[in-house]
């Protein structure tokens, strides 16, 4: 099925811009953006194909055409928060006046310790404040193999410490792993 979402993994890989035909870099970069774009192309250089044709592959294009989800990591959220040329990702309300931010999810929970949970609490936050939205109407998603050594409530007590949500809003899933020996 096809949708018209767009999307982007926004990190520090991503390329600014496809660079002209003369730069130096032109084909190191159209390679790059071939590659997030899943292009074949034959011998002369025609685009077969796009695997991908809803991607945002460069910062430019995302930067005049948000995405409809977006893939970062902390690092690039900060620079989203900080740099005058990407203000334009963070966009409140929809045309209908609904909020555009609806789901953070974070991975590899388990590396958010110490100073680095109290900084990602921080920076959530920071980003549902920009959205101005609050823990209410935002669905997280959060994953980790290793976290929930702990037990099920101290897992709460973690993901409410850094989301800001009621421990009572939170539910943990549990899986098994299949195929790993």
């Amino acid at each position: 099925m096809d949708t018209e979402l767009k999307f982007a993994v926004y990190n520090g890989d991503m390329p600014e811009r496809l660079p002209s035909v003369d730069d130096k870099n032109y084909r190191k970069v159209l390679r790059k953006i071939d590659s997030i774009r899943g292009v074949i192309r034959d011998e002369q250089g025609n685009e077969l194909s796009v695997a991908y044709p809803n991607i945002i592959a460069t910062r430019e294009e995302l930067r005049r055409t948000p995405a409809n989800i977006l893939l970062t990591n902390p690092t690039m959220l900060e620079y989203i928060m900080l740099r005058d040329r990407d203000k334009n990702l963070i966009n409140e309300k929809q045309n209908n006046g609904d909020s555009t931010l609806r789901w953070i999810a974070l991975d590899e929970t388990h590396t958010y310790t110490g100073a680095g949970a109290t900084e990602i609490a921080m920076l959530l936050r920071r980003i549902l404040l920009a959205y101005g939205v609050t823990t209410d109407e935002v669905r997280f998603a959060t994953s980790s193999a290793t976290i929930g050594n702990g037990g099920t409530e101290t897992l709460k007590e973690f993901i409410s410490g850094i989301t800001g949500l009621h421990i009572d809003q939170i539910r943990c899933v549990n899986g098994k792993r299949k195929g790993f020996g």
